[in-house]
């Protein structure tokens, strides 16, 4: 984890193996959090030790609808 205070907050974490349907599956994610309501994901996943292939990297925002303290 890192960050820096009124900046961007990083958090990365690997699993460990585990088997599913017969395959190894390792995934290793980040996190990048830029404000209370929106976060970037950025996932990976290695089967059977193979190269870890990247699963995207969208930009998630809270939907703040109905909220009256929302301008």
């Amino acid at each position: 984890m890192g960050g820096d205070l009124g900046g961007y907050f990083n958090i990365y974490y690997e699993s460990t193996p585990f088997i599913f349907k017969g395959k190894t599956i390792r995934i290793k994610n980040g996190l990048r959090l830029v404000s209370p309501i929106r976060y970037r994901n950025q996932a990976s996943v290695s089967t059977d030790g193979g190269p870890f292939v990247n699963y995207g990297n969208p930009w998630f925002e809270k939907d703040l609808g109905g909220n009256p303290g929302r301008h």
